[in-house]
């Protein structure tokens, strides 16, 4: 049972929010530039969360003394709604059902177009890819408003039909993918995973964050999540007391969901704080 509440608090945006497939199956019709583009901004808000509350307080600045803290850290990510859209210029490929529409209304018989197809659905093209990302708005299936784009130049395809090679032009024109974005009304990423320090040694205390690899469903695919932190406190070098607590940092982390994302991150830093008051009040 907590297993099941950790899963469903690291993917809430993912998963109870949307159906996760639907991702993946918006992945799967963008190319691997528009894809990478597409899911930046779920990406960021998810390596934003990992990098978020390690700290939690300054080493013991002891060289042996026995220190244990458990509990499950919650993170939260707004996301940047000035990332609701993109454009950029990367490879794609057509289906069969695309390369019909880009060579509706040419003059050649059916069996030269079927030819043309399939040189068209053979072969990628370096095109202009733009629309929402997966935070910006979804894509209206009424009016056809918010769709990813696709902007095919003019461009002379050359085919063979009967072993004899042909050349025709095929006029410019925009393909609406007919997707959109599927996180609009989301404001946050939230993420939450299970956290156990243990200290100290020379002033160092170590973090550890694990969920074990486990299946969310058959369509998302297998969650795994760990990390791996520690924090310095360099009083323990020092025969007289700090004026301050100073603790150096260092984590990293990874974090894969199927076959539709994957984030790692390396964070490093310095924390510096004073406590204040009779220890008795002291939270730890």
């Amino acid at each position: 049972m907590f297993r099941t509440l950790l899963v469903i608090a690291v993917l809430l945006a993912a998963v109870a929010v949307l159906a996760a497939s639907e991702l993946e199956e918006t992945l799967e019709v963008l190319s691997e530039d528009a894809a990478r583009a597409y899911i930046n901004p779920l990406v960021s808000a998810f390596g934003a969360d990992m990098n978020g509350g390690w700290f939690h307080r300054v080493p013991l600045g002891e060289v042996m003394k026995f220190d244990f803290e458990l509990g499950l850290v919650a993170m939260g990510a707004l996301f940047d709604k000035d990332e609701d859209a993109f454009d950029v210029t990367g490879t794609f490929s057509f289906t069969c059902e695309q390369a019909l529409e880009l060579t509706e209304g040419l003059s050649i018989s059916p069996a030269h177009r079927e030819a043309l197809v399939n040189q068209i659905i053979s072969q990628e093209f370096e095109l202009g890819i733009s629309g929402p990302t997966v935070i910006g708005p979804a894509y209206d299936e009424g009016t056809g408003a918010n769709s990813i784009l696709v902007e095919f130049g003019e461009q002379e395809i050359t085919y063979t039909y009967n072993n004899q090679t042909f050349t025709e032009t095929l006029p410019a024109q925009t393909v609406p993918l007919e997707v959109g974005g599927l996180l609009e009304d989301l404001p946050a990423l939230p993420l939450a995973a299970p956290q156990l320090t243990l200290g100290t040694y020379y002033g160092t205390s170590f973090a550890f964050r694990f969920l074990p690899e486990t299946e969310i469903t058959p369509e998302v695919g297998k969650l795994a999540y760990w990390g791996f932190g520690l924090q310095h406190n360099p009083a323990v070098w020092f025969a007289e007391k700090l004026p301050v607590d100073i603790a150096a940092a260092l984590y990293t982390q990874t974090l894969k969901v199927g076959n539709i994302m994957e984030a790692a991150s390396l964070t490093y830093g310095v924390n510096v704080g004073k406590t204040w008051g009779p220890k008795w009040l002291h939270l730890t």
